[in-house]
C-alpha cells in the first residue's frame, strides 16, 4: 500500500516546503503543478493549464501509487470537496492518504509572498488585494473529512521563522 500526502494551504503557506521535508524523509514523487508550469514557460495564473496539469498529475499519481510509489500532492486544494475526491480515489485503490494542512495567519502569507514575489515575473506574483479576497477561501477539515485521513498534520508557523 503506498501513501498520498495531500498537502493543503493558500499560495505562500508553505506548501513547497513540507513537501520537500517529506521528500528528505521518505521517497516520494512531488506533484508540483507551479514547477512544471514554470519549467515549461507557462504563466502560473494560467488557470486552464493548470487545470490540465493537476488532472495529468492525479492520473499520474494513480498510476505510481498502484505501483507502490509514494506521492506528495501540493496543489494547495483548498476546498473540502477537491480533497475528499482524491481521498477518496486513492483509498478506493487501497492506498493511505495524510492530511497535511498549512494555515498561517494572513501577515505570514504576506511576508512569505513579499520575498518569493522576487524571483517571480511580475505577471506571475499574488497582489496583497488578492491574498485577502482568497484567504477566506481556505476551508479548513471538519471531523468527517479528518477521520478519512490515516494521519493528519496542521502547521504552526511562526511569523520570524520566515523573515529574510
Amino acid at each position: 500500500m503506498a501513501i498520498i500526502h495531500l498537502i493543503s494551504g493558500l499560495p505562500g503557506s508553505g506548501k513547497t516546503t513540507k513537501c520537500k521535508e517529506l521528500a528528505k524523509l521518505c521517497p516520494l514523487i512531488r506533484m508540483s503543478p507551479d514547477e512544471w508550469m514554470q519549467a515549461s514557460g507557462i504563466s502560473l495564473r494560467d488557470a486552464s493549464a493548470r487545470e490540465s496539469i493537476e488532472e495529468f498529475q492525479f492520473k499520474l499519481a494513480l498510476v505510481l501509487l498502484d505501483r507502490g510509489i509514494d506521492v506528495a500532492i501540493e496543489w494547495g486544494t483548498w476546498s473540502r470537496i477537491e480533497r475528499i475526491e482524491i481521498l477518496l480515489a486513492a483509498r478506493e485503490r487501497g492506498h493511505e492518504v495524510k492530511g497535511y494542512f498549512l494555515n498561517p495567519p494572513i501577515e505570514v502569507l504576506r511576508q512569505r509572498l513579499d520575498i518569493r514575489d522576487r524571483e517571480l515575473p511580475e505577471s506571475d506574483q499574488v497582489l496583497v488585494s488578492e491574498l485577502e479576497s482568497i484567504f477566506t477561501m481556505f476551508e479548513l477539515p471538519e471531523s468527517e473529512e479528518m477521520s478519512l485521513y490515516s494521519e493528519v498534520w496542521f502547521d504552526k508557523p511562526t511569523a520570524d521563522k520566515y523573515k529574510s
